[in-house]
């Protein structure tokens, strides 16, 4: 359930031409200068390109959720795996804009796709120690569950 106070970001960012959808491995290509610069914000090693392709042309378990401005141009995308009771959204960043943050519309297009695709949840993972991610999920109603996710040591990153 999305928060008062996120429905509103929500409205606003789709007001201003935000659009969030699932795509092809094609998109990677405009997302990774996306990906690598937030991984020198987090002081992480990036996840290579070419991984990154290979897990995309693993098979269709692998998803491309992905945000547009009204221009086409791409602001971010999540990487997320099929497990077919549940989709987890592996990883993923976007561009920061003005009226919100965009993520809202990923996880609201990736929850769409659990509920026509009959998935029981979306797993968004661990927060890896950063209180952003973590205040954004509690602003969304996620729920802690920690289960099998390995959580690394923050800075590590990709190793």
């Amino acid at each position: 359930v999305l928060r008062p106070a996120r429905r509103k970001e929500r409205r606003r960012l789709l007001g201003a031409g935000y659009q969030a959808g699932v795509e092809t491995g094609t998109f990677i290509d405009e997302f990774h200068p996306i990906y690598v610069k937030r991984c020198q914000e987090w002081k992480t090693r990036p996840v290579p390109l070419e991984t990154l392709r290979g897990f995309l042309g693993c098979g269709d378990a692998w998803k491309g959720f992905v945000v547009r401005d009204d221009a086409g141009r791409l602001l971010g995308a999540h990487l997320c795996i099929d497990l077919g009771d549940e989709l987890f959204a592996w990883m993923g960043t976007t561009e920061r804009v003005d009226g919100g943050s965009l993520a809202t519309l990923l996880i609201e297009e990736e929850l769409r796709w659990c509920h026509a695709k009959g998935r029981g949840g979306l797993n968004l993972g661990t927060s890896a120690d950063l209180s952003g991610v973590a205040d954004f999920k509690r602003g969304i109603s996620a729920v802690e569950d920690p289960r099998w996710i390995l959580r690394w040591q923050r800075g590590k990153g990709f190793q």
